[in-house]
């Protein structure tokens, strides 16, 4: 069997101790925020430095003035940039346009000559392969334009 553990003895107070005072600190905080210094503080540097009131209200308005036209300049900037950036686009939409226009007239000239080509080869009475040939590439093409177009196509996982 475990004994119990044994208990400790506190020895006898003798007296009674008597809190010790703990020192307390005290502190102030003031917080300004903005461009100028609060008018107590703005009143006592121009009684250190007469006129200092003043410059320093003179250097707020500097700073404020030099702020406003940065920003106003990084607004500028900014259009400016969209501007281009917009010309570009629009420059590159008539270009596809154009490119879709000339690939356009090229087929169908394409395609016409081809049914013309047809068209000779019966009348001279040529092989019946030499119509087939020349009308088989506009159709085949056609074929191939449309299945490119088409939205939904069965997927190739089984």
């Amino acid at each position: 069997m475990a004994k119990p553990p044994a208990r400790r003895q506190h020895p006898p107070a003798t007296r009674q101790q008597q809190p010790t005072p703990q020192p307390s600190i005290l502190a102030a905080v003031q917080h300004h925020s903005g461009p100028l210094p609060r008018p107590e503080d703005l009143q006592r540097y121009d009684q250190l430095l007469p006129g200092a009131a003043e410059r320093i209200i003179a250097m707020a308005e500097h700073e404020q003035r030099h702020r406003t036209s940065m920003e106003q300049a990084t607004l500028i900037s900014d259009q400016r940039h969209r501007d281009q950036v917009l010309a570009a686009q629009v420059e590159n939409a008539r270009k596809i346009f154009r490119s879709d226009l000339v690939g356009q007239f090229l087929g169908w000239l394409i395609a016409i000559g081809c049914i013309g080509g047809a068209v000779y080869s019966v009348s001279v009475s040529a092989h019946w392969v030499v119509p087939v040939a020349f009308v088989s590439l506009p159709v085949a093409v056609i074929i191939k334009a449309v299945r490119q177009r088409s939205p939904s196509q069965p997927s190739a996982k089984k």
